[in-house]
């Protein structure tokens, strides 16, 4: 009888896995639901959060309590009613996605799933980030760049802003995407200058290293990436560079074992070279991952660990001039 199926038998087989989809589905929408029917109602800017001081203050505990960890940082569009982030559902089953939570007459919506995005295990998409015009979207992700793609590479995707929200998502050019290893945050300046950071997995499991690198843009078009020099890549892990809108700085994460997320700062000089970077620990007070700061240049969001989960953080920004002031010959 080997090899031979009874009659009915393969129907059978068939109604079992749409019936398990099925509650695979069924069980995904209730863990989402679950964490938003408690959602609470905020309202005013940055999530309904009274702003913090000089001092780093956990950001919207009450939201992002929730979710196991935050993996890229929350990320506010340049007019302030869009906010997203890249985390799990919150049930523990480590489905992870984009979400967007939205200002309508003043009120933040329940976090859903972008609709760009998509709930994967472990995460397909990650890193959101709107260009400082609010025209443009971008973010990484390991979805096929085209039919029969199994290669599982982390890319940059883009997307424009059109009247019903955001166009399809389309990978950036090869120029820019052939680069291996891309992780992390990524952002670009007023002009389209893009920066990201790569890292490079080692054989002993134990060592990461990684380095942040420039595609320039102009007419239109995206430049091969430069790996930006020794004044900013200065750890054995450099990753998670924001620029600034004009481009005159450029924070971003470092690592210096056992020193695992170190932030620093980069000023620009009047002749495009970098000043050296200068660890800011003294300043935030603590360890800091994907650093952001907001359109309005008022407040730095990073990441740190609360309750053993990565969360975000934020401060005042001001420091960022204070600090301005003691360089020379800078933009």
């Amino acid at each position: 009888m080997e090899g031979r199926s009874f009659p009915g038998m393969d129907r059978e087989m068939n109604k079992n896995i749409l019936i398990g989809i099925g509650c695979l589905l069924l069980a995904l929408a209730m863990a989402l639901h679950s964490s938003q029917v408690d959602f609470p109602k905020l309202t005013g800017p940055y999530l309904g959060q009274k702003p913090p001081g000089e001092i780093a203050q956990p950001f919207a505990v009450d939201v992002f309590s929730r979710y196991r960890g935050v993996h890229s940082n929350v990320f506010f569009s340049p007019d302030g009613n869009e906010a997203y982030w890249q985390s799990d559902i919150g049930d523990g089953s480590n489905y992870q996605g984009i979400f967007i939570s939205k200002s309508e007459n003043g009120i933040w919506t329940n976090p859903q799933v972008a609709p760009f995005s998509s709930l994967a295990k472990g995460g397909l998409d990650d890193a959101p980030f709107i260009s400082p015009d609010g025209e443009k979207f971008f973010f990484l992700s390991g979805r096929p760049m085209k039919e029969g793609d199994q290669s599982g590479k982390y890319n940059i995707w883009m997307m424009k802003r059109t009247g019903d929200g955001w166009s399809c998502p389309q990978p950036l050019p090869q120029i820019v995407n052939s680069i291996t290893g891309m992780h992390w945050r990524l952002s670009v300046d007023r002009k389209g200058n893009l920066y990201f950071g790569t890292w490079k997995p080692h054989n002993d499991g134990n060592k990461v290293t990684g380095n942040i690198y420039c595609s320039r843009y102009k007419d239109g078009e995206y430049s091969i990436p430069e790996k930006l020099g020794p004044e900013v890549n200065v750890s054995v892990y450099n990753r998670s560079p924001f620029i600034a809108p004009d481009g005159s700085y450029l924070i971003f994460t470092g690592s210096e074992p056992p020193r695992l997320n170190i932030l620093y700062i980069c000023f620009r000089r009047n002749d495009g070279t970098w000043t050296k970077a200068k660890d800011l620990t003294n300043i935030i007070g603590r360890d800091g991952g994907c650093p952001i700061v907001i359109s309005d240049g008022k407040y730095l969001f990073f990441l740190d660990t609360l309750d053993g989960k990565p969360k975000p953080f934020w401060m005042e920004a001001g420091f960022i001039e204070t600090l301005r002031k003691t360089e020379s010959d800078i933009i």
